[in-house]
């Protein structure tokens, strides 16, 4: 794992705790990664897939919780094509609870793509520890039992208990 990954989840994870103010504050997403976010909104899903295997995890990670909404929404596009996919399912729930109209849709769908695509793929959570995953679990049916939209409920509700069938390595709590 780079250290541009550690920080990165250190700051996902931080943004989820309430109270607590991040001093090393991630790097901007490059102009140039943005600009490539942004072309890709329309974009078929190959060329997604592409995009995400260029940039790599952090530029995109990092666009989630930084910029407009449209470069979060080009950024929520390429998340299930990510090599750490799970890293996106923090911020993902966190714009999910969220109020904005074509965002918080969006990022359930997501979150219900990437926790597919992981119980599918029949391989451990490796890059959040299993107290992590609880928590995204809780969030999760909490989500689905909320007053939200009927779609966010539903995609909500299924991850949360695709999440459940997932085996954890705790990868990042043995370092």
């Amino acid at each position: 794992m780079t250290a541009g990954r550690w920080h990165v989840t250190g700051i996902a994870l931080l943004l989820t705790a309430p109270g607590h103010v991040v001093a090393d504050p991630v790097q901007p997403v490059s102009a140039e990664a943005a600009t490539q976010l942004r072309a890709a909104v329309n974009a078929d899903e190959l060329d997604v897939a592409a995009l995400a295997a260029r940039l790599g995890d952090d530029p995109v990670l990092t666009s989630l919780t930084e910029g407009d909404t449209a470069l979060r929404l080009a950024a929520l596009r390429t998340t299930p094509y990510l090599v750490n996919k799970e890293l996106a399912l923090l911020p993902l729930v966190s714009l999910a609870r969220g109020r904005d109209p074509d965002l918080a849709p969006a990022a359930a769908r997501r979150v219900l793509a990437i926790a597919q695509a992981l119980a599918l793929e029949e391989t451990s959570v490796r890059e959040l520890p299993r107290a992590d995953l609880e928590n995204l679990r809780r969030d999760l049916s909490s989500l689905a039992n909320s007053s939200a939209r009927r779609d966010v409920r539903v995609c909500a509700g299924s991850a949360a208990q695709l999440l459940s069938t997932l085996p954890v390595t705790s990868f990042v709590a043995s370092h």
